[in-house]
């Protein structure tokens, strides 16, 4: 484990803010799976997590797959690296460890007493599973970050270096400990630098520029004399962050508002378009805050065209074709579910997969009654 001996009462702010966030966003998945129980938020988290293992049917084990990688994406990094037959087992095990982990470190900065023994040995298990996922997890931060701004491999070779053909990362997040004599190696866990990148997983993006302000531990001296260092650390431990749940707010001005989201929309530019642009012109497009202590950059992108859909809402709210309706996709209906073995391998290797049948359901009617009747249901 990590032991915090200075400046734990800011660790343990965020720390709390982390779990609160990961408990928001499972109840979130939760309701949206209808297992929700109501009850004290780390139990209520616990018997969630306990609900989805004994759960078997393929077509909730799929819902719950994407749950979790839309709302927690540094979750799909983690698992490319696994080689396994097993991904949705795996998914569930990695959740585990995070949970455990994330918990334990809230306790420990925040309350007075130290956890008992069995508790911190425990630990040790769960977190030396997670060392080898965090390394790799900053090693694809790096990459998404580097193709993204647009960095040189120059810019970006203060953070990594090649020798012998591998890269080797000059931010250490783990440390090698010798737990007993009798161990033939080392047992990998988080260093501090790791606890802060585990930590910003799990906060919002302007929260973690607050912290690595605060503890000033990632940070070397030279990143914080060089802004383009600086943004490229911070960039990096925040691209994979938790996509919170949104809470949806119902407008009396529905017409308004449809037309102000697609102004808002039009003044993105295509991704498409934003792929061809030149680094220096790709900037027009990057509103930077002009802060010290918030190098906070949004990029004005399209990664997904909207204009097109709240075109057509507003369209079919003005209800401009009186008698003609939009067909709407409703869903998928799956059934006939079956094991099937791959056919790359033999024998005991073999993997079986669940297979199922499945049909696009489709419907006409306007956007907004379909959408209430989604609602009721």
């Amino acid at each position: 484990m990590v032991e915090i001996k200075k400046d734990k009462h800011i660790y343990a702010a965020y720390c709390n803010m982390a779990l609160h966030n990961f408990i928001q966003t499972f109840d979130y998945i939760a309701k949206c799976l209808g297992i929700y129980e109501n009850d004290d938020e780390i139990r209520r988290t616990e018997k969630h997590i306990q609900k989805v293992n004994k759960k078997g049917k393929m077509d909730f084990k799929i819902k719950y797959g994407d749950l979790l990688k839309r709302h927690f994406p540094f979750l799909a990094p983690m698992l490319d690296i696994v080689e396994t037959n097993n991904q949705y087992g795996h998914l569930q095990k990695l959740l585990e460890n995070i949970w455990h982990v994330l918990k334990f470190y809230r306790n420990y900065t925040t309350h007075y007493e130290p956890d008992e023994e069995n508790k911190i040995a425990a630990l040790h298990l769960n977190e030396r599973n997670l060392v080898p996922c965090l390394k790799d997890l900053f090693k694809a931060s790096t990459r998404t970050v580097q193709q993204r701004f647009g960095y040189s491999e120059r810019e970006i070779s203060f953070i990594k270096n090649m020798h012998m053909g591998k890269e080797i990362f000059n931010y250490c997040l783990y440390k090698k400990e010798i737990i007993s004599a009798t161990d033939s190696k080392p047992t990998a866990n988080f260093s501090l630098r790791g606890l802060v990148f585990f930590i910003s997983l799990f906060l919002e993006k302007r929260y973690t520029s607050e912290m690595l302000a605060k503890t000033k531990t990632f940070y070397t001296k030279q990143d914080l004399e060089n802004t383009k260092r600086k943004s490229i650390i911070f960039e990096s431990l925040a691209v994979y962050r938790i996509r919170l749940p949104r809470q949806r707010y119902d407008s009396e001005q529905d017409k308004i508002g449809l037309a102000l989201d697609m102004v808002n929309e039009l003044q993105r530019c295509p991704q498409e378009l934003f792929d061809l642009l030149s680094i220096s012109d790709q900037t027009l497009f990057r509103s930077t805050e002009k802060s010290d202590d918030d190098p906070n950059t949004m990029l004005m992108a399209r990664h997904s065209d909207r204009f097109a859909p709240l075109a057509m809402r507003y369209v079919d709210l003005q209800k401009v074709f009186p008698t003609i309706r939009f067909q709407i996709a409703l869903g998928k209906y799956r059934f006939a579910f079956y094991d099937k073995k791959c056919i790359d391998a033999t024998g005991d290797t073999a993997e079986t997969r669940v297979r199922s049948l499945q049909k696009d359901l489709h419907g006409f009617g306007r956007l907004d009654e379909i959408e209430k009747q989604r609602v009721k249901k």
